[in-house]
């Protein structure tokens, strides 16, 4: 079964890329959505090695890399994301604002995302461990609620929620029905995919239009969100997971592959 993995953090080893690469060939994933380093909180700086690791990756493996670049809300102007655009990133990663997610003050970058057409992976719900505190960073600020104003406000956005909420996972899956066709949840995180299991969070193919705690496999997309060692095993992990819960193959290529593919507009 063919793998998008929509949550992979560059590492700064120098054989990185060579055993990602490699990891891909054995697990069936045709694409990597490869976010950069974690921001330093105290510089100001935005163009640098985090980044600059990513679009080296792009460069060298543009049949396997989508880049996502790690942008600074408070940190950048929103013409940012179109200098982005130009330099061949197919989306943004999202985390640490001072504000909440649907400040309107970030507005323009999400519209500029939106024209661009450039999937947002936000990470969504607790933080571990809590981040520099006295930057006034909160978990409070990434609530997945606020992915509800930002859907209707650009229903053209590709919206990805990192780690189905965790741990909001109810406010997840209610928001994931059809009152939001361009918001979509990824899976990764140990505790997601415990709690996702434990509690048969996913409804079979389920119809979207229904209110309840189950979320459909049109919703979902497969993200590892773990060092490159362990993409392999986890792959592996969800697949038995899926099969544990009854899920169809093709819900499966749903969550492996085919929602993930029509949000960056790879060919199916």
């Amino acid at each position: 079964m063919n793998v998008i993995d929509v949550h992979v953090h560059c590492g700064q080893e120098k054989d990185f890329l060579k055993r990602l690469v490699e990891v891909c060939g054995d697990t069936g994933i045709k694409k990597v959505c490869l976010n950069g380093l974690a921001p330093s909180l105290e510089k100001a700086l935005f163009w640098d090695e985090r980044n600059g690791l990513v679009e080296k990756a792009m460069m060298e493996y543009p049949d396997l890399i989508l880049g996502m670049a790690w942008l600074r809300l408070d940190e950048e102007p929103p013409n940012m994301v179109d200098n982005l655009y130009a330099r061949g990133f197919s989306g943004l990663k999202l985390i640490f604002p001072r504000f909440n997610w649907d400040y309107e003050g970030y507005y323009s970058f999400y519209s500029r995302a939106e024209a661009n057409r450039m999937p947002i992976l936000f990470h969504t719900g607790i933080v571990y461990p809590a981040p520099q505190r006295h930057f006034g960073i909160s978990s409070a600020r990434m609530d997945p609620m606020y992915l509800d104003t930002i859907a209707c406000a650009f229903p053209d956005l590709p919206i990805i929620g990192a780690h189905l909420g965790d741990p909001y996972y109810d406010v997840a899956c209610g928001l994931a029905h059809r009152y939001h066709p361009n918001l979509y949840w990824d899976v990764s995180g140990g505790n997601t995919q415990r709690n996702i299991v434990q509690r048969k969070l996913i409804g079979g193919r389920g119809d979207e239009t229904a209110w309840g705690e189950q979320i459909s496999p049109r919703r979902l997309v497969y993200g590892s969100d773990c060092g490159v060692d362990g993409i392999a095993r986890d792959v592996e992990e969800w697949r038995r997971s899926l099969d544990g819960l009854g899920i169809s193959n093709e819900d499966k290529e749903l969550i492996f592959y085919r929602n993930a593919a029509k949000i960056f507009g790879v060919k199916q």
